[in-house]
């Protein structure tokens, strides 16, 4: 059976949504996960196409690269499989307080593209692929920045807090992740001095290998000190410190609807550790008094904003089931709202949700989105949060109930 079906078999008609029992009768848990994490196009969308690769649904040259890096190039999978995720460390090196050249230089360094010695010798570059200080064979980028007697004695003299023993690791990603993550070590004063300081080891040994000119240990770290320094000194200057306002900003707070109007405020719960998202939200009068809330479960989205459309979309759905003609529907996501609007470009990802959304408020010349902070939204918040909280994880598990 599950050979000769489609697509829109497991979709129910006419709403095209999946159709979550057959699906459940069918599939394992591990593909039913990943059906439901795909949002149909709805009644009224239209097929379109989105790139999963980015939280958009746009394409882009950087997302095009890291699948071709990482999915497409299989010769290179047991590699990834074998090598924890550089993720953290990427994301350090592009928040360092540091010179763009630093940046890049890091950069290249996590990807092991550096010129060092080994490096070259295997693309037939180089005949000698041994370190020009040591004569140690394979010259690494982790042997130029940690295991070289030059590097572990320049790491020696900084300020820098050592690995026990003084042994630094075999891996260039374990000693990387320890000298750029020297604030969490009380004993350390000078974290910020570590990309420097692997910048001035990498220069030296070049300076050593094309000129021959030698630095010592102590002046490296001196030198490191001084460009910090100059950086540091010449942001200030560009970028000078704004005294913000002493006044106490003040929090938005609910505000009623005008007469015989109600309010719908809605949220979503995401976290990328859940397996699990979530909706909710409330409907209150013009004299703020709750009539109805709602909370559902579902399988996790890719973003948080995915899971505020579905929230809005729901809320609205089941406003007009009850039979409320003039409703203001409040979400904390101006960009969402923009798009809802027509006053910014729909996310390819989004748009099987909101042209739905659109569709139903073109019948309904009453109800309007609008953006309000999350402040004046805290009920929907803790509502939405509840699927965290008591485990509502099927997709047909809604409670739905009046609550004066």
């Amino acid at each position: 059976m599950v050979n000769d079906m489609k697509v829109c078999d497991l979709m129910t008609e006419p709403r095209k949504e999946w159709d979550v029992e057959l699906i459940r009768n069918v599939f394992p848990v591990e593909i039913q996960e990943k059906i439901f994490a795909i949002t149909p196009q709805g009644q009224f969308g239209d097929d379109t196409y989105t790139w999963d690769f980015f939280k958009t649904g746009h394409y882009t040259v950087k997302s095009g690269y890291w699948v071709q890096r990482n999915i497409i190039n299989t010769s290179q999978q047991q590699q990834y499989v074998n090598q924890p995720s550089l993720d953290g460390l990427y994301q350090q090196i592009w928040k360092l307080n540091a010179n763009p050249k630093i940046h890049h230089f890091l950069w290249k360094c996590v990807n092991n593209t550096l010129p060092a010695a080994a490096n070259m010798k295997r693309p037939h570059i180089s005949e000698d692929g041994s370190c020009i200080r040591c004569s140690m064979k394979g010259e690494s980028v982790n042997h130029i920045l940690f295991k070289c007697p030059y590097a572990r004695l320049v790491w020696a003299v900084s300020p820098i807090r050592a690995p026990p023993n003084g042994e630094w690791s075999d891996s260039l990603y374990a000693n990387l992740y320890r000298v750029m993550n020297q604030q969490d070590q009380p004993e350390s004063s000078r974290a910020d001095l570590v990309p420097w300081l692997l910048w001035r080891i990498w220069k030296n040994r070049n300076e050593f290998l094309f000129k021959g000119i030698d630095y010592s240990a102590p002046s490296t770290v001196d030198k490191a000190l001084e460009d910090m320094e100059e950086w540091i000194g010449k942001n200030k200057k560009e970028h000078p410190e704004v005294k913000k306002a002493t006044h106490n900003k003040t929090r938005a707070r609910w505000k009623a609807p005008p007469t015989k109007w109600i309010k719908c405020s809605t949220d979503g719960a995401w976290h990328k550790d859940q397996q699990r998202s979530g909706v909710g939200w409330i409907s209150r009068d013009e004299y703020g008094r709750m009539l109805w809330a709602g909370v559902r479960g579902f399988q996790r989205l890719g973003s948080r904003i995915e899971v505020v459309a579905e929230g809005v979309k729901w809320a609205i759905h089941s406003m007009r089931r009850l039979g409320y003609k003039q409703v203001i529907y409040e979400i904390d996501s101006l960009f969402l709202a923009k798009m809802i609007n027509g006053h910014a470009e729909v996310w390819p990802k989004l748009q099987p949700i909101i042209q739905e959304i659109n569709h139903t408020l073109s019948e309904n010349p009453h109800y309007k989105v609008v953006f309000y902070s999350r402040d004046g939204n805290m009920a929907a918040y803790r509502i939405a949060n509840e699927v965290f909280l008591y485990k509502i994880m099927s997709l047909s598990c809604i409670l739905l109930c009046r609550i004066g």
